[in-house]
């Protein structure tokens, strides 16, 4: 497990190198470059940003964004509406006047005022995609269908602006900017100063990404992308994780917007359609996913390289630049700094381990309370699928410290009543009878309550709770087929379960010294501590499978639940 030896320092320190590389060299670039050159730049830094954004979605927690230029053009219109209004100087906008207005419409006039402006930029855009990401994720839509509903969301909101000539510009947009916070935009000194904001502001966007993805938010993004399902039933409410990192990638991408708009003179629905979209994504695949420096890279490298092309080759740049992304992704799939990265791992030398030690015994501890006390009762339990009964009044107890058995042949409902405790699967009906003192003579319950499908523990009602809410109350479950994120570490994969009670904050800061003790000793429990910094994907099956023990045994549960194939 990490400390805070050199070696860790060096090793925390490391992402800080090709970021002040990264900054030594766009500062220093305008000494180089002529001013179109220059401004051309900046614009393709403004798309770094973007890409780093797209990356945290799409090269960490998996999900492909086909729609992120909405994002991108609602920060750009927002600083455009800011621009036109200082602009108008208290009259009407000139596109108002063509269109036929009359007056500043009302949801205008707050854009007068940058302190209002300058933050819709950016929070505008979080906001809205948190709630859409919300509602999307929490109906369990992912994969495929997430990238055709934003691919959807550009394709309407960009017809949507197009069809608001009066409010929006049309499709023309809003242009013919002149001043920005009373500094003329034509002057050089006013283009230099949004050069270096926009350097500056690049640096603290991969500052802020590294520190994501390094914190253990970043671990349950990659989890989150390695299996989803895992990381809900290690205890994590995987809606709200996906919701936040939409809205941070979107935020990102309304700041590029905001920045673009001044240096490059316009923002119109064009920016926000599905191409643009489709063209942000394309800055990663190139760069390499999940690494930050490479969406900067990507970025700029396929910026600039459109931009040479169409300048040299007007009437057939298109097909060049067609021809060098599909190379780059034939050629390099895990992108430049993907490939870089793989290209190095392979080079270095093997690490030396322990040797392999098995296991020590464990031994079962006498419970705490007597076994007449209950800690999960179910009686008459109903479960069909499509009219199809598969649990028909089912009824169970488990007492505390009990450990229960089922056994079955396939098909006989083994699964499906894990999926219900679990909450996985919702019952049909039936009647849960639950009290956590049950007197050992046997008497009736002294508590009887009548439920349709409900399932309690600990006075919990299970039914209408989500799988992580029943994580966290204190059933953990362990698959039959062994699932472990391949593209973590041992150590994280156990991490990642061990965190299951901290909220969304705690997991933006590093784990507590008691916390990587206690990750250490589940893998010692396992014998696996001398592989705890080999990644998942690499284990043997059976190493595998010992890898997810600790990691259901980590939360402490008071009642684990597990399938298990039948015997033939």
């Amino acid at each position: 497990m990490p400390g805070t030896g050199p070696r860790d320092l060096l090793r925390l320190a490391g992402p800080l190198v090709p970021i002040l590389l990264t900054g030594a060299i766009l500062f220093l670039a305008p000494a180089f470059l002529s001013d179109f050159r220059q401004n051309l730049l900046a614009k393709f830094l403004c798309f770094a940003i973007l890409a780093i954004g797209i990356d945290l979605l799409w090269g960490y927690a998996g999900m492909l964004s086909l729609g992120h230029g909405v994002w991108f053009g609602l920060g750009g219109y927002a600083m455009g509406m800011y621009l036109k209004m200082e602009d108008a100087d208290g009259r009407l906008p000139d596109f108002m006047n063509w269109s036929g207005l009359t007056s500043v419409p009302w949801f205008w006039k707050p854009f007068e005022h940058a302190w209002f402006a300058l933050p819709a930029a950016v929070l505008g855009p979080g906001i809205i995609a948190y709630v859409v990401g919300y509602l999307v994720f929490r109906s369990r839509v992912k994969g495929a269908y997430f990238s055709i509903i934003t691919q959807a969301l550009a394709l309407i909101l960009s017809i949507f602006f197009v069809g608001q000539q009066q409010y929006t510009g049309g499709t023309n947009g809003l242009t013919n900017f002149s001043t920005l916070f009373g500094f003329s935009l034509a002057d050089r000194a006013t283009q230099d100063a949004l050069y270096y904001l926009t350097v500056a502001t690049l640096l603290a966007t991969m500052l802020f990404a590294t520190w994501l993805t390094r914190a253990p938010l970043g671990r349950l993004l990659i989890a989150i992308r390695d299996d989803e399902d895992r990381v809900r039933f290690s205890g994590h409410n995987v809606t709200l994780l996906k919701a936040a990192v939409f809205a941070v990638s979107a935020a990102l991408a309304g700041l590029a917007g905001a920045l673009y708009v001044p240096q490059v003179g316009i923002i119109s629905p064009a920016n926000m359609g599905i191409v643009p979209s489709i063209e942000f994504v394309l800055l990663v695949a190139v760069g390499g996913r999940a690494t930050i420096t490479g969406a900067v890279i990507g970025a700029i490298l396929v910026s600039w390289a459109r931009s040479i092309l169409s300048e040299n080759y007007p009437d057939t740049w298109l097909y060049f630049f067609g021809a060098l992304f599909i190379a780059s992704v034939l050629l390099f799939p895990a992108g430049i700094v993907g490939t870089w990265r793989s290209l190095v791992r392979h080079r270095r030398l093997p690490i030396r381990r322990p040797p392999f030690r098995t296991p020590a015994a464990v031994r079962l501890e006498s419970p705490e309370h007597p076994m007449s006390e209950a800690i999960l009762n179910i009686e008459n339990l109903c479960v069909s699928f499509d009219g199809f009964p598969v649990l028909d009044d089912l009824s169970l107890l488990v007492a505390r410290g009990e450990l229960r058995f089922l056994i079955g042949p396939n098909g006989a409902g083994k699964t499906t009543l894990m999926d219900v405790i679990s909450g996985k699967v919702r019952a049909r009906s039936g009647r849960v009878l639950f009290d956590p003192a049950v007197p050992a003579s046997g008497d009736p319950h002294p508590s009887t309550i009548e439920v349709h499908g409900e399932i309690r523990f600990e006075g919990l009602d299970l039914a209408r709770m989500r799988e992580d809410a029943i994580v966290r109350a204190g059933i953990a479950r362990k698959f039959q087929t062994p699932s472990v994120f391949n593209s973590l570490t041992v150590a994280e994969n156990v991490a990642v379960a061990a965190a299951y009670r901290d909220r969304f904050l705690r997991q933006l800061f590093p784990p507590s010294a008691a916390r990587r003790e206690r990750v250490t000793r589940a893998l010692e429990d396992v014998a696996l501590l001398h592989r705890a910094d080999v990644p998942a994907g690499a284990l043997s099956t059976a190493n595998a499978s010992g890898s997810k023990s600790p990691c259901s045994s980590s939360s402490r549960p008071g009642s684990c639940s597990s399938t298990s194939r039948s015997p033939a």
